[in-house]
């Protein structure tokens, strides 16, 4: 979900009047309880000079019987 948001800010921008991707994530994250300064410090990392390389990553974990997550 935070990736998404990330992903959005820098696809669109920061303004979610402007940015309608970035305001369904931010409305979704609402109903989801997640907190504003959670979401807040995403967006102020995102605008950081230097994260223009954000990239986001999958990890599968094979469990010893046979689960994966």
């Amino acid at each position: 979900m935070l990736g998404l948001l990330r992903q959005d800010i820098k696809e669109g921008g920061p303004s979610p009047s402007s940015n309608t991707a970035l305001a369904a994530i931010l409305e979704k994250a609402s109903e989801l309880d997640i907190p504003k300064e959670i979401v807040e410090c995403n967006i102020k990392k995102t605008l950081e000079k230097g994260q223009d390389t954000f990239t986001e990553k999958i990890h599968e974990i094979d469990g010893s019987i046979g689960l994966h997550y």
